[in-house]
């Protein structure tokens, strides 16, 4: 309570209340957001639907494949909406690699390579559940699931094997690599670490190209045809004029924060559609489960030593 008290001041004219249920018992407040510890996801989702409200539950959506069923039951019986806080869906450089894709230009998809590590500096003063794999913490659950949902959500494909690693240095799950084949017969890498330097970006090779997306890069949206080798005269002019081009946006999105800062404020404007104009929610709660059975089966998968099928 002395935490909310002290987000409270950041809003002035906000109300504290001490608990999930007081929020339910409010007739004035139509959504709730389940920003808290993934071990108690599954208990205040399921309030929040009981009491008929909409919800926005952050990523992972539980930890368990019973909590997650629990709560995708729960809203199956409810009328309200409900979306999970998978805020990549929302980067504009994935959006239009989602299109391209849609379209055909990559062809076949061969192979994806996931990599996602963040900044030593971010770690130094985490909760503790951060570093526990049973509440929520470790890179499997808190990073790998939204590159997870981004194989699934960018191929329109499902995860059907997987093969992981981990090391573990004070903390769960510190580093972390991880190797599925998916329902389309693609294969996808992923490698997840903390404590080092932040990279975001996803690899995908097909069979007519392949494209790289840089999270952090305004212009960090590449294609280029199989014709094209990498560092060659003609791969480099073509970078230079990828960048200029893209300056534009980058300077428009540079003047409101960048544009990964941005997917939250329109992940919350999707979650606000869905609620006032009835739009399908970004990322479903089946979306939400499907990413957490894919770290669940990783986890399995380090703790058995062999491949596990989902």
């Amino acid at each position: 309570e002395a935490r909310a008290a002290a987000a409270a001041r950041l809003v002035p004219g906000t109300r504290v209340l001490g608990d999930v249920a007081a929020l339910a018992r409010d007739s004035a407040i139509d959504a709730v957001a389940v920003c808290t510890p993934p071990s108690e996801h599954a208990l205040q989702a399921s309030v929040v639907l009981d009491a008929g409200k909409h919800l926005f539950v952050e990523k992972p959506l539980a930890l368990t494949r019973a909590d997650c069923d629990a709560i995708v039951d729960h809203a199956e019986q409810a009328s309200s909406a409900a979306a999970v806080g998978f805020n990549l869906r929302q980067h504009r450089l994935l959006q239009a690699a989602h299109a391209i894709i849609a379209r055909g230009t990559l062809g076949r998809i061969d192979l994806v390579r996931s990599l996602f590590t963040t900044d030593a500096r971010l770690t130094r003063d985490l909760p503790g559940w951060r570093n526990d794999r049973a509440l929520g913490g470790g890179v499997l659950f808190d990073l790998a699931t939204h590159h997870f949902d981004l194989w699934r959500w960018l191929l329109s494909s499902e995860v059907v094997e997987v093969t992981a690693l981990s090391r573990s240095d004070g903390s769960h799950d510190t580093t972390a690599s991880v190797t599925a084949k998916l329902s389309s017969g693609a294969l996808a890498t992923a490698q997840m670490a903390e404590r080092t330097t932040p990279v975001n970006q996803i690899d995908i090779l097909g069979e007519r190209a392949r494209m790289r997306v840089s999270l952090y890069d305004f212009d960090g949206l590449e294609v280029a045809p199989l014709s094209r080798l990498p560092g060659s005269l003609a791969a480099r002019a073509q970078s230079i004029l990828r960048t200029m081009r893209a300056l534009p946006a980058g300077v428009n999105g540079a003047l409101k924060g960048g544009d990964y800062a941005q997917t939250y404020a329109r992940q919350w404007r999707r979650f606000a559609d869905s609620i006032l104009r009835g739009q399908p929610s970004a990322a479903t709660l089946d979306d939400g489960r499907a990413a957490v059975r894919i770290a669940i089966a990783a986890v399995d998968s380090i703790a058995e030593g062999r491949p596990v099928l989902l």
